[in-house]
């Protein structure tokens, strides 16, 4: 156990050799939460990136282009180990698997309807975690032109920031590779171990400043709950257990004005549209809720793949009498005052009666020209339009597309795992998209459309009338459930 006293300001340095791994907290609430009747801690796989890939594909130049990056990255080379009872993080020195093939190119055409399901059978295989890998990428050969990728990470070991850098540096790796230059991508001065091991060491001095500050500012805090509605009755279920609902680029364009009038982030302004529905939702003015963000301020963490992400615990209270400008103001405080006395799910370990599943999680998911510098959450990948060409710049004179590549994002769901009740935010550049991941032995499909669309009611009110009021937003609000 890691007992050392470290202030909080100190960097984030390279770990001692041989330095035992702990968990971090938000990796210790996945491994806790994981733990089934039986014993057995089934895993929790994210999709990187899944995608087809259309024009004349190098599989040796990939090969060498994942194997790089698992290299690059601690974190793909991770297990998750027990020493005397207690999980720790294990990194192998050498990457244990790069890249499986299977060669489908003597099926009938346009076979995709098999690849999806041989793709949707590789996400949903359980791993053990004290074995792994715990990245796996695989690919299928359709034809010399069309291929279908999936680069597959545990969320242990990963976040949506990580997934983005995943599949950038891959594809980066192999445009070098292309055009026969060594692999140069930006420096990480740490991995994602030594951030583990910081944390830990940071931990008796993040008690000693911060931890006072939360038992008075939760002092009586229940758990927020919304409570449970019909179960998975209607005859249209949604795929993978995960709602889509899109915003739309007027509102989007709306949301962002309105932002900027205030003088505020999109996604507090979001955010706390987002409490009005949950005050209404959850039948309470006082809020717990966790407002997910990457939490990489640190500049050393900026190109880290690892569960870095965060979770700002936040109390928002929401009376009838006054304003949303009102409410805005107070929530901007609030995320102000979280972000200053950030808990690293810390919270959970000396106040566990004020933890909860309700909250909100933002994405951003802008892209550059020539990088994929966003993450493609499987599920939602069509929707969200994350194509790119890749040029090496080799040009061929005999045909001019050889060395073009279309990356598109293939449509795949993550596994059905119980998930909290938090609804992604999406933040793309064309508009806001919103997913909901949920439980349909709680809460049905209809039910849970109909929670996402009162943010949207929400959204376009708060837009049209600038300065409303919370009671009057909180009659527009449909609670049915079922």
């Amino acid at each position: 156990m890691i007992s050392q006293f470290i202030d909080l300001d100190s960097s984030i340095e390279p770990r001692a050799f041989g330095c035992s791994i702990p968990l971090t907290s938000a990796q210790a609430k996945i491994w806790n939460r994981s733990l089934e009747a039986d014993g057995r801690r089934p895993s929790l796989r994210m999709c990187a990136s899944a995608v087809r890939i259309v024009g004349r594909l190098n599989l040796e130049f990939l090969q060498v282009s994942i194997a790089s990056v698992i290299r690059r990255h601690e974190a793909l080379r991770t297990r998750i180990v027990l020493e005397s009872g207690c999980p720790y993080q294990q990194v192998e020195p050498v990457p244990v698997h790069v890249l499986s093939t299977i060669d489908l190119s003597d099926q009938p055409p346009h076979a995709c309807s098999k690849v999806s399901l041989l793709a949707q059978r590789f996400i949903d295989t359980p791993i053990d975690l004290a074995i792994g890998p715990l990245f796996e990428a695989k690919i299928w050969r359709l034809s010399d032109d069309e291929h279908v990728l999936v680069l597959l990470v545990d969320h242990i070991v990963s976040d949506g920031i990580s997934n983005g850098i995943i599949a950038r540096e891959v594809w980066e790796c192999y445009r070098q590779g292309m055009l026969g230059q060594p692999v140069n991508l930006p420096e990480i001065p740490v991995q994602f171990p030594d951030y583990a091991v910081w944390q830990a060491q940071t931990r008796l001095a993040w008690m000693e400043k911060h931890a006072e500050h939360w038992r008075q500012h939760l002092r009586d805090a229940g758990p927020t709950v919304i409570p449970a509605g019909q179960s998975l009755s209607d005859e249209n279920p949604a795929v993978g257990n995960v709602k889509h609902i899109p915003f739309g680029s007027e509102l989007t364009v709306a949301l962002r004005e309105a932002a900027r009038q205030e003088r505020v982030l999109l996604s507090v302004l979001v955010l706390t549209a987002h409490a009005v529905v949950l005050s209404a939702w959850c039948r309470t003015e006082d809020l717990l809720v966790v407002f997910a963000f990457h939490g990489r301020h640190r500049p050393a963490l900026r190109n880290v793949v690892g569960y870095v992400a965060n979770a700002l615990l936040l109390r928002i209270h929401v009376k009838r009498d006054q304003t949303f400008g009102e409410l805005l103001a107070e929530v901007k405080r609030e995320v102000a005052t979280a972000l200053e006395h950030r808990d690293f799910d810390r919270v959970g370990d000396f106040m566990p009666e004020c933890t909860t599943d309700v909250g909100l999680s933002w994405q951003s998911t802008h892209s550059k020209q020539g990088t994929l510098d966003h993450h493609v959450i499987g599920e939602c990948a069509d929707q969200l339009s994350c194509s790119f060409e890749l040029d090496s710049g080799i040009e061929d004179k005999k045909s001019p597309t050889t060395n073009q590549l279309r990356v598109v994002p293939f449509l795949t769901r993550s596994p059905d795992t119980p998930k909290p009740f938090i609804p992604t935010i999406f933040d793309t550049p064309s508009a806001l998209h919103m997913t909901i991941g949920f439980d349909p032995s709680i809460r049905a499909p209809v039910t849970v459309e109909r929670f996402g669309r009162n943010l949207l009611v929400i959204a376009k009110e708060i837009c049209q009338h600038p300065t409303p009021c919370i009671a009057s937003l909180l009659e527009k609000i449909d609670m049915r459930r079922g």
